[in-house]
């Protein structure tokens, strides 16, 4: 039976409305699921690996994404905390995982494990998420005991600290097998990818700041709206785009009564001369930050 040619090119639309779309013919099984994503608008695949803590590649396989980089609001995709599905083996061992739970800034960092095999090595690595996870560091040697599930307690490095995104890799050292988890450098509890940071107490607002001033290649001025109190501040510079993540370490800011103040932070030397420049104050501690840009031009 011949369909009438409107329908054909319905079907045809829908079709490539789905291909489009990135969404796979086959998704995941719902049982390898610690729980499902709901894509919102201008989130990309980058910003849910740091949301949750996991792997990129992993959240790639797992959905089956034909192009990563075509993600669309109200997809959903599914999260796995656990051990990924493999492709199927003869093997009855699950593959072994871990997460991380707990983070004190600067300091340390908890993991969970699953699966762990017994009686093994595992190297335990740190590095920068921002660096493509290379030259990491390596800060432990773990000794898996009885195996199974347990916390482990890992100090980070001092060439680490100061960092908002951080990696922590584990290595089975005979067979050389790793799993990467990302995690951000600030204190608090993780729970199902969630991070749970220590607020001061009393204090609901979100700080701002804004531009006061600016000496061309020199200097730049800030105004702090609704800053929490008594609460130490790292003030950065970066290139214009990056929201100063990272950045140049210009100084810094203590709040003291909270609210509204004002403060002067030099122009580093590797920005000067750049038409637009981001500035960021954070503390890793609590999880606030505020950022904002300005014109590297004097202002009258």
């Amino acid at each position: 039976m011949l369909l009438p040619r409107k329908t054909i090119m319905l079907i045809l639309a829908v079709v490539l409305l789905i291909a489009g779309t990135g969404f796979s013919a086959q998704p995941a099984s719902a049982a390898y699921c610690t729980e499902w994503h709901i894509v919102r608008r201008g989130e990309s695949l980058y910003t849910i690996v740091r949301r949750y803590g996991v792997s990129y590649q992993d959240l790639v396989e797992l959905n089956k994404l034909r192009n990563p980089r075509r993600i669309s609001a109200g997809q959903r995709l599914c999260i796995t905390m656990g051990s990924k599905p493999s492709a199927p083996s003869h093997s009855k061992t699950a593959r072994w995982d871990f997460k991380v739970t707990d983070v004190v800034a600067d300091k340390s960092v908890t993991i969970r494990t699953y699966n762990i095999p017994d009686n093994v090595y595992f190297d335990v690595d740190m590095g920068r998420s921002q660096s493509g996870w290379h030259n990491l560091i390596q800060v432990d040697r773990l000794d898996s005991g009885a195996g199974g599930s347990f916390n482990a307690k890992f100090p980070i490095p001092a060439q680490l600290r100061g960092y908002s995104s951080l990696v922590i890799r584990l290595t089975q050292v005979k067979k050389n097998v790793s799993v990467d988890r990302s995690f951000q450098n600030r204190s608090g509890r993780w729970d199902g990818g969630r991070h749970h940071p220590q607020h001061p107490d009393g204090y609901k607002g979100i700080p701002t700041i804004w531009i006061e001033g600016v000496v061309r290649n020199h200097s730049v001025t800030i105004r702090t709206r609704n800053f929490p109190p008594k609460v130490n501040f790292d003030v950065l510079m970066g290139p214009m785009g990056t929201r100063a993540v990272n950045g140049y370490y210009v100084g810094h800011l203590y709040s003291g009564g909270g609210g509204n103040m004002t403060a002067t932070y030099s122009i580093p030397p590797a920005l000067r001369g750049s038409y637009k420049i981001a500035i960021r104050t954070q503390n890793p501690t609590t999880g606030y930050y505020s950022y904002n840009w300005f014109y590297n031009n004097t202002t009258k």
